[in-house]
């Protein structure tokens, strides 16, 4: 097999180790020492693991979604130039955690969908040079918690799907470099909330799936450098909400507060609220109504907006035409007649996809399923021309016909799946602002792996 094919500058990537002779693969990149970066996915043993630990020259190594368990991690400590290492759905637990904080070089660390409990953490807690760390879907608790907040130089923090409450984020509040945080689907209540309103520097904060209500979300209102806020389901009605307008939340873009208790009344405090960058706004199953659209239409500089599953009807609707910026709006699963709708999509330039929301979501012309549209027609375009240069035409009529079926068809699924994942790099980089596109491209391609043979849950 011709390794080079896979290779990009300083990384290779193979999704899988089917029809590849695990020792070839190393004597390859023993002689390319130039490739510093790997990633593997696939059924990986841990005599695979063994060979890799050979490669000591590698500083970012990749094995999401494979079978890895803690024998393998005593094999990859070997690899003591890593700065990168992600080790997401395998079967890592306490013992491979105690392994791989040998690995003293760590900057980016990737546990997510193992099996990481406090005593794992605590291992963890001795790679003081981390400064990305996802541990997202494991058993972390409290301890476990107060245990990583000794990592004082992380940047990046993502414990989604977690057991930690409010004891927990007492000790995560002294991660004062942090700017991102993940703390979804956890135990965080009112007091945790204002425990992590020290940390000053959050620049992205997502606590969906706790439970801070209004008095939590009144202590998270002075995170000035706050540019994403995420609190979907975590009961927080008008008060909460008037408290978070009238805060210091002045950087906010995105703001998050779908399925709580909001009303008429919390979104006039929105409209009157100090969010001068505030661009994306989603506040689904909540109980807006049509005077809480009419006060949300102030919002002048908005370009998406999801007012799904409230209480709004065509007065409401009218008001949103003020939004002259918008190229997202969702309003299915409300009381607005498709006459309205249609109208509204003409005044703010936006089409309308009744297919993939049979009520009603207003979509914009440039979102990002124009990526397939484009992949479908240059699909169609190549599979035709090869087709034609091949031949074709000097068949029967009905041999070039059948030929030129089969090339279209081909060549539209192709352009269809390349359009596609064309989608997701652009999603993914909507998502994180500051990966590139090459790093994009990689986090796809891994889900991708992942998310078909991974056993264990994996968080984004």
């Amino acid at each position: 097999m011709d390794f080079n094919e896979y290779v990009k500058g300083n990384y290779l990537f193979l999704l899988s180790l089917d029809n590849i002779n695990i020792n070839e693969l190393v004597s390859f990149l023993q002689s390319n020492t130039h490739i510093t970066e790997l990633s593997l996915s696939g059924e990986i043993s841990n005599e695979d693991v063994k060979e890799l630990a050979k490669l000591t020259s590698l500083e970012e190594l990749g094995l999401d979604g494979n079978n890895i368990g803690d024998e393998s991690a005593k094999e990859l400590a070997k690899l003591t130039n890593l700065k990168r290492l992600r080790l997401n759905g395998n079967n890592i637990g306490n013992e491979g955690a105690k392994e791989l904080a040998k690995l003293t070089s760590l900057e980016e660390l990737g546990l997510d969908g193992n099996n990481i409990g406090d005593e794992s953490a605590k291992e963890l807690a001795k790679l003081t040079n981390l400064k990305r760390l996802r541990l997202n879907g494991n058993n972390i608790g409290n301890e476990g918690a107060k245990e990583l907040a000794k990592l004082t130089n992380l940047e990046k923090l993502y414990l989604d799907g977690n057991k930690i409450g409010d004891e927990g984020t007492k000790g995560l509040a002294n991660l004062t470099n942090l700017e991102w945080l993940y703390l979804g689907s956890n135990n965080i209540g009112n007091e945790g909330a204002k425990e992590l309103a020290k940390l000053t520097n959050l620049e992205k904060l997502y606590l969906d799936g706790n439970k801070i209500g209004d008095e939590g979300a009144k202590g998270l209102a002075n995170l000035t450098n706050l540019k994403s806020l995420h609190l979907n389901v975590n009961n927080i009605g008008d008060e909460g909400v008037k408290a978070l307008a009238n805060g210091k939340l002045t950087n906010l873009e995105w703001f998050h507060l779908g399925s709580n208790k909001i009303g008429d009344e919390g979104a006039k405090g929105l409209a009157e609220g100090n969010f001068t960058n505030l661009t994306i706004l989603d506040l689904p199953n909540n109980n807006i109504g049509d005077e809480g659209v009419k006060e949300l239409s102030k919002l002048t500089n908005l370009t998406s907006l999801d007012l799904s599953n409230n209480k709004i009807g065509d007065e409401g609707v009218k008001e949103l035409s003020k939004l002259t910026n918008l190229t997202s709006l969702d309003l299915s699963y409300s009381n607005v007649s498709n006459e309205c709708a249609n109208k509204l999509a003409n005044l703010i330039h936006c089409g309308i996809d009744l297919k993939r929301h049979p009520d009603l979501q207003i979509k914009s012309k440039n979102n990002n399923k124009y990526y397939v549209c484009g992949g479908i027609a240059i699909g169609l375009f190549l599979g035709l021309s090869i087709a034609y240069f091949a031949g074709a035409t000097t068949l029967t009529p009905v041999g070039a016909v059948a030929v030129f079926l089969v090339a279209a068809v081909v060549g539209a699924l192709v352009g269809y799946g390349i359009g596609k994942f064309c989608e997701r790099v652009s999603e993914e980089k909507q998502e994180d602002p500051d990966i590139g596109t090459w790093d994009a491209v990689k986090s796809v391609l891994s889900s991708v792996w992942t998310t078909g043979h991974n056993k264990s849950p994996v968080y984004s």
